[in-house]
């Protein structure tokens, strides 16, 4: 009986020896920290507690990204015990809806390591009204009217406002409690084509604080052609006679003519022109002989607008089988 006693013993102690172990528990393992401003930093904790029978050693805690860093006192924690994990969360370059992950790893054997989700919305210190700039479609040589840009900010004490492009001009307007009012336009000269650019607002004393208003603008040349290549064959050589063009003038006041240059030296190639918008648009008729062309034809013709306004030239195409 005493040695049937003392076995049961032996076998209690040794089942208590193999089932011990150390037991990592999170209560809450996700947390929202709200809304934030851009370039705040905000702290949370929470514990890491062990429900075991061993100690429990804290290998690891790793943020899931540089925006966040960690700090704990200790890296055992005993049965019964807890740790405290502080977070700290900077804001700085985010915007929007903002999740990361704290990973802690730890030597329990059935759950290496728990993550701690943080989430919550970065909001940006900037706000402007309107978000973005549209333009109307541009003349080239007319730029465009000043649009006014309200940029909202804590304080608007050192803040500029630049150009991403020197087809854009910002100016301020004024500067009132939280308010940065901009003037924004379109350069006269802008290079022709849609354009795409930036009002950028900066506190250049302080790195990282900026903000971008998006620009967005089709500018027009002073002359622009319903097309600006002229076949006179199609691609089985067949002649297609006459060619007619439609050319518009864009600029800030009608034109009185429209010049149009010929290719030198090249026959058999004339062109009739009529107005159709006084000053504004032309009807242009080009007229190949063919008689006259021997081989391939690719010349220039160029139509000219006001004077020292950047000329419209168009390509005339054709060939000949003789």
């Amino acid at each position: 009986m005493v040695l049937i006693g003392l076995a049961s013993t032996l076998f209690i102690l040794l089942s208590s020896q193999v089932t011990a172990a150390p037991r990592a528990f999170v209560a809450d393992q996700t947390h929202s920290f709200g809304r934030v401003v851009e370039g705040e930093t905000v702290n949370f904790d929470f514990r890491v507690e062990n429900r075991g029978d061993l100690p429990l050693r804290l290998g690891r805690v790793l943020p899931g990204c540089g925006c966040a860093k960690v700090r704990y006192a200790s890296d055992d924690i005993p049965p019964g015990g807890s740790s405290l994990i502080r977070v700290l969360f900077s804001s700085q370059g985010f915007s929007g809806d903002v999740q990361t992950v704290i990973r802690v790893v730890v030597d329990d054997p059935k759950e290496p390591h728990i993550d701690v989700v943080l989430r919550g919305e970065v909001v940006s210190r900037f706000q402007s009204s309107p978000e973005r700039v549209l333009f109307p479609d541009i003349p080239q040589s007319r730029g465009s009217d000043l649009q006014e840009v309200t940029v909202i900010a804590p304080s608007v004490e050192g803040l500029e406002a630049v150009s991403s492009s020197r087809d854009l001009e910002v100016i301020t307007i004024a500067r009132e409690k939280g308010r940065l009012r901009l003037g924004v336009r379109v350069m006269i000269g802008a290079r022709p084509g849609e354009l795409r650019e930036r009002v950028i607002v900066r506190k250049p004393t302080e790195r990282g604080v900026s903000f971008s208003v998006p620009v967005f603008a089709l500018v027009k040349p002073d002359l622009e052609a319903s097309r600006t290549t002229i076949m006179f064959h199609n691609p089985s050589g067949v002649f297609l006679g006459p060619q007619s063009v439609l050319v518009n003038y864009h600029g800030d006041h009608p034109l009185g003519s429209l010049g149009i240059r010929l290719p030198q030296g090249v026959g058999g190639i004339r062109v009739t022109s009529k107005e159709i918008d006084p000053g504004r648009t032309w009807e242009l008729v080009f007229y190949l002989d063919e008689k006259n062309l021997s081989g391939s034809l690719d010349e220039r013709v160029i139509i000219l607008g006001e004077k020292g306004r950047p000329p419209l030239p168009l390509r005339l195409l054709a060939s000949s089988s003789r």
